[in-house]
């Protein structure tokens, strides 16, 4: 008797073991689709701006020089993003497809979300094609302060170079300093330091403690 139930003892953890190890692969990246989108951009056209959701909208700012020739993108809103790596914030980000998609000039993400800790700020994450958690690729962009209009939140800009599943996560020690595009002429004097929301008039250095 002592001999089966360590055997079903065994059996127990070795299936728990097994469950743990499969989990990863096994939980989607996100879970539902908010909205979605199919876009002609690129071969020098024109700038697209595009608002996707309207609880927690999340807007995309496409330039026309995004690919060399015309290319059809879909772009969804999803949510309930998976928690592995350094996942989005407020559990939601921007589906980009189809993959194998590398942009000559970034695509401008914008997000309303809660202002980060003191000395911290934002960073962009995404899901490259084929992998299954969330890697850090530049520091974003401060646009607004919180205020009452916002409901408190901040619109930070992170940058999409391509393919793949995009949010923003908060910065940690060791993340990119600078982003990938060019400041955009909105973002104004917030892309040189990322300023206490409660002053815009002399910025705090929250760079400083990253």
């Amino acid at each position: 008797m002592k001999r089966n139930t360590i055997s079903l003892a065994m059996l127990c953890l070795g299936l728990a073991a097994a469950a743990s190890c499969a989990s990863d692969d096994d939980v989607p990246l996100y879970g539902q689709v908010l909205e979605k989108r199919t876009l002609e951009v690129g071969g020098g056209g024109e700038e697209q701006t595009v608002t996707l959701g309207t609880k927690n909208p999340v807007t995309l700012v496409v330039p026309g020089n995004v690919a060399p020739t015309r290319v059809m993108v879909q772009v969804s809103l999803v949510t309930d993003t998976a928690k592995r790596g350094r996942s989005p914030v407020n559990d939601s980000g921007v589906l980009v497809e189809p993959q194998g998609l590398s942009f000559a000039a970034p695509v401008r993400v914008r997000q309303f979300v809660s202002p980060p800790p003191v000395g911290r700020g934002y960073v962009a994450v995404v899901v490259p094609d084929n992998a299954t958690s969330f890697v850090v690729k530049s520091r974003a962009r401060l646009l607004a302060p919180a205020t009452t209009e916002s409901g408190g939140l901040e619109l930070w800009e992170g940058d999409g170079t391509g393919s793949g599943l995009w949010g923003l996560a908060v910065s940690e020690a060791g993340d990119p300093e600078e982003p990938i595009g060019t400041p955009t002429a909105d973002a104004g004097t917030f892309n040189d330091e990322w300023p206490d929301a409660a002053s815009t008039s002399t910025p705090a250095t929250r760079a400083d403690a990253m």
